[in-house]
Formats: C-alpha cells, structure tokens, sequence
C-alpha cells in the first residue's frame, strides 16, 4: 500500500523546491502574491472578529476566533500567496546553498512591504464599508481593543508573541508540504 505521505527527508527536499522558487519569482510577482497574502490574513482576522465579537463567555469566543481566524492562512496556502511567516522557511534552501543569502533577504522586504499594504487595504475597505458598526459598534470596539491591547505590549512580549505566531505558521507551511498533493 503506498503512503500519501513524505518521509522527513522528502518533506525537507519539498522546503528546499518551495524555496528556491519563492526565490526565483521577479518582484512584482512577489508584490501582486504579497498583497494577495496581506489581504487574505486580514479577511481571517475581520471573520475571526465578527464570528467572535458577541460571545459573551471568554473561553467560547476565543476559540471561535481561533477556529476562523486560520481561514486566512488556508487562503494564502490554497491560493498559492505569499506570506513572509511562511517565507521565513526560505532558510531551509539557503543552509542548503541552493539559494543565496540576497535572493531570500530581496523575498522577505518585498513580501513584509506588500503583505503590510494588502492588510491595510483590507483594513480600510472594511472600514468604509460600515463592517465595524457591527452590533451597535460592538464590532469596532472589539477590534479597538484588540489593537489598543496589542499596542501596549513590552517589546519582549510582543517579540516573543511573533516567533510563537511564526512558529505556528511555518509549522502549518511545513505541515503541507508532508502531503503529495
């Protein structure tokens, strides 16, 4: 019976080819596929936000945000964006000397740049539309408070809450790669 499964050397040899392709794409393909990406974390942070929003227990809507919020990743990985949280996997070919270290440092500006302009412009869509008027402006203040929460974190504990985040990202990157698709 065959395994639709890699073994950890072909799931590494799957990185490898994910990253030196990344590294091969001209940049604006890497702007449009950055945007791309920003947009569609956005659309699962304002899903995540509205699904959650008017839970009243703590416990629940934290786990209904955390259970749609990945729908964003999911869209990123299905639709074949660019995220630079995934991209940060390019390490894995540049160990490798398959790619050098200015291709994949060239990936990461135009991808952070074009991430951060696609999630604004999602940002701003949502906001013109009315969205955060949501149950009586329920939804806008929620999402004030999210920000004004995270805005006011240590810089070690906002540090240390991206690698975390990043972790969990490329281990979700990783993890799609095990399967022959």
């Amino acid at each position: 019976m065959e395994s639709n499964m890699l073994k950890p050397n072909e799931i590494c040899n799957a990185a490898v080819g994910a990253g030196c392709s990344k590294a091969a794409l001209k940049t604006y393909q890497q702007a449009v596929l950055g945007i791309l990406a920003g947009a569609f974390i956005a659309c699962g942070g304002v899903v995540s936000a509205v699904a959650s929003h008017g839970i009243t227990n703590v416990g629940v809507a934290k786990f209904v945000g955390g259970a749609v919020f990945p729908v964003g990743l999911m869209l990123v990985v299905i639709c074949g964006a660019e995220l630079f949280t995934g991209n940060c996997l390019m390490v894995v070919p540049l160990v490798g000397k398959e790619i050098t270290f200015k291709p994949m440092i060239k990936n990461w500006i135009v991808v952070y740049i074009f991430n951060f302009i696609g999630s604004v412009l999602v940002a701003f869509l949502v906001f013109e539309s009315g969205t955060f008027g949501m149950s009586s402006g329920k939804l806008g203040g929620t999402v004030i408070k999210v920000a004004s929460t995270k805005a006011s974190l240590s810089f070690g504990s906002a540090f240390c809450s991206g690698i975390m985040c990043n972790f969990l990202v490329c281990l979700a990157v990783w993890g799609l790669l095990q399967l022959k698709i």
